[in-house]
């Protein structure tokens, strides 16, 4: 402090923690294997300090920051790392998922993301030999 005579000599110091409470290691494991479409189970792995955390946030994003993001479900309660994506679901312009952690005070501004991406699986040159001589009939 400092008043008009001085400023004081001997300071008090103050320890800052920043406390981080961004998710990491999110995945989507998609098990939709049609072309353009998603399904499976959205998970990643909760900050090392949870003490302020009390749920998070799924969306699907355009950006890394969360560019017109739109919810995925409700939020997903502390100690839940996971949520369930229903089959056929079509991203559209969606490029990310993003998660951002809630405390009962504040949310994360800065969200952890994950880019998309899709498995799809087809089958081609199938072909098939009926060896049965009966109309109508295959064998």
């Amino acid at each position: 402090t400092k008043s008009a005579l001085s400023e004081q000599t001997t300071p008090r110091a103050l320890l800052i923690d920043d406390l981080y409470g961004g998710v990491s290691g999110i995945t989507l494991a998609d098990q939709d294997l049609d072309d353009g479409q998603l399904g499976g189970t959205i998970t990643w792995t909760p900050p090392t300090d949870t003490v302020t955390i009390v749920e998070y946030n799924v969306y699907f994003a355009k950006s890394t920051a969360g560019a017109g993001k739109s919810q995925h479900g409700a939020a997903v309660p502390l100690h839940t790392n996971a949520l369930a994506l229903a089959a056929d679901f079509e991203p559209g312009s969606f490029t990310h998922i993003v998660v951002y952690s809630n405390s009962s005070d504040a949310g994360q501004t800065t969200p952890s993301y994950v880019v998309l991406s899709d498995t799809d699986a087809s089958v081609s040159s199938v072909h098939f030999t009926d060896y049965d001589l009966d109309k109508g009939e295959l064998w």
